[in-house]
């Protein structure tokens, strides 16, 4: 963000890093949704014939709740 502030490039940023970084964002930048938009994909990989331990199942769990509200949350934020 600061080498764009400097007018030395553009950047791309996620619109949860805009709104964390909100009001300290540098005057010079701006920000626009991209159209078409740019979708994140996320996948758990682990070994066949294995079962994940009892602690990075629910870690995948409370990852896989938070990355849905978070999508539903940006579709009721969406015109």
């Amino acid at each position: 963000m600061e080498i764009a502030a400097r007018g030395h490039a553009d950047t791309i940023a996620a619109r949860g890093v805009v709104h964390r970084l909100a009001g300290r964002l540098p005057h010079r930048l701006h920000s626009t949704p991209l159209r078409p938009r740019l979708h994140d994909h996320f996948v758990i990989v682990h070994r066949r014939h294995t079962t994940l331990s009892r602690a990075t199942r629910t870690l995948v769990d409370l990852a896989t709740t938070r990355l849905r509200q978070a999508a539903a949350r940006g579709r009721q934020a969406d015109p």
